[in-house]
């Protein structure tokens, strides 16, 4: 069962955006968010969830009106030996698009569903072409790697040199005949690090080690097999065809809601709320007249694993995520925090008013809760953060330490210039 594509672009450097999902409540709120971004952020052309959907699921699902959409077998349910972990379905969605849909495209941008796109993404900006895919630096898979799992998973010499240089992840921009190439080789080694634990742990029956090899799986206890399986299944596959790569890093490329970087940047071109984040309580940073007690005490936190029952195919509910605080935010993690939560529910506030009939609980709140229009080009919460005088947050030990002596405080005069400054870039933007 497909959608059908929405533009028809054959023209050279074109992208095609897609991204994995699931038949599950949770993942149709996530899907609802990655598309409304799509047209909030300046992107034109095609968008294509990559949905995995059992024959049992696909008799109950009702997100079907969600977005275009590619449906392939969920392979946690339906393809036999590969029902350990729903990670395969990443190498797989794509495997099956490329190998069954004729790709008018140049390029595929393939994306997680947890992230949120702010900017678009031209393929001639990073010199991509076919044979090297623009990815972003992943610390730990480069350290997994260098630990020596490349020489437990690959044979030949050449391609263990070249896994020295395809630790890349979370998002892909492709040629779209390398898509095609490496997927099925990338579901294979995949399978081959999930089912293989003796490669990399020591006194596991089979293994030849003498001592372990650190996959940098945080938390991982011996026999585990790491969730970052997947991530080690792209870098041997991309690594034994001779792919090459072009690494962003955090600002630049992908930013996590709980990253901290310099603000000497326009933000990154996705964010990827994955796991938590949170906005830090104000009372180290701002004189104790200006907020109240409780607003200076008010400490925001988003975890996407919170809400895994919410439907919102369900017009008589209506959920929203919680209002991120209107107060000085104190940091780029907190910024980002911030525009997560806000364009999620600007997203939910647009399928609602879609989707759900006037008269419904849906569709009264998001009249109540969002603005008129919410499919605007969105304004990001990076040009409304105020720099923390000492610290990025709060949990600095040494802030805290200042800010007891009164030394950490946002003054008065400072957020009026600083206040003052925004207005005029604003006015000068208008103008212009």
């Amino acid at each position: 069962m497909s959608y059908p594509l929405v533009h028809s672009n054959r023209k050279a450097g074109s992208v095609h955006v897609v991204f994995g999902s699931e038949c599950t409540h949770s993942m149709d709120y996530k899907s609802i968010g990655v598309f409304h971004s799509f047209k909030t952020s300046g992107w034109t052309g095609n968008i294509t969830r990559l949905l995995a959907c059992s024959d049992d699921q696909k008799r109950v699902y009702k997100g079907w009106n969600i977005g275009p959409t590619f449906v392939h077998p969920n392979y946690y349910y339906d393809v036999p030996g590969y029902g350990d972990s729903p990670t395969y379905n990443k190498p797989a969605a794509l495997m099956h698009f490329t190998h069954e849909v004729e790709i008018e495209e140049e390029f595929i941008l393939y994306i997680d569903a947890d992230m949120l796109l702010r900017r678009t993404m031209n393929p001639a900006d990073y010199g991509a072409r076919k044979g090297l895919v623009v990815t972003e630096y992943v610390w730990y898979i480069q350290q997994g790697i260098a630990n020596g799992l490349d020489e437990e998973f690959l044979s030949d010499r050449h391609a263990i040199e070249r896994a020295k240089n395809t630790h890349g992840g979370y998002y892909h921009l492709f040629h779209k005949d390398d898509a095609k190439k490496v997927t099925p080789r990338w579901l294979h080694y995949t399978r081959e690090m999930r089912h293989h634990p003796e490669k990399y742990w020591a006194g596991l029956p089979g293994s030849r080690l003498k001592e372990n090899i650190d996959t940098a799986q945080k938390g991982a206890k011996h026999g585990d097999v790491p969730w970052i399986s997947e991530m080690y299944g792209y870098a041997f596959a991309a690594a034994e065809i001779g792919l090459d790569h072009l690494f962003t890093r955090g600002g630049g490329g992908v930013l996590y809601g709980d990253d901290f970087l310099s603000l000497n940047h326009a933000g990154p071109i996705m964010s990827h709320y994955t796991l938590s984040c949170r906005i830090p309580s104000i009372e180290h940073f701002v004189p104790h007249g200006k907020y109240s007690k409780e607003e200076r005490n008010k400490s925001y936190k988003f975890e996407k694993h919170n809400f895994p029952d919410f439907d919102a195919t369900n017009c008589s509910d209506g959920f929203l995520f919680p209002e991120p605080p209107r107060i000085p935010i104190v940091d780029e993690a907190a910024a980002l925090c911030a525009e997560n939560a806000e364009r999620l529910n600007f997203a939910l506030c647009d399928y609602y008013r879609r989707n759900c009939p006037p008269h419904s609980r849906a569709f009264q709140r998001s009249l109540k809760h969002c603005p008129f229009s919410v499919n605007d080009d969105y304004r990001f919460h990076f040009d409304k953060v105020v720099p923390a005088p000492c610290g990025n947050s709060d949990s600095d030990e040494s802030c805290k330490m200042r800010a007891l002596s009164g030394e950490c405080r946002v003054r008065i005069s400072f957020l009026l210039m600083y206040n003052i400054y925004i207005l005029v870039i604003f006015m000068f933007t208008i103008n212009s």
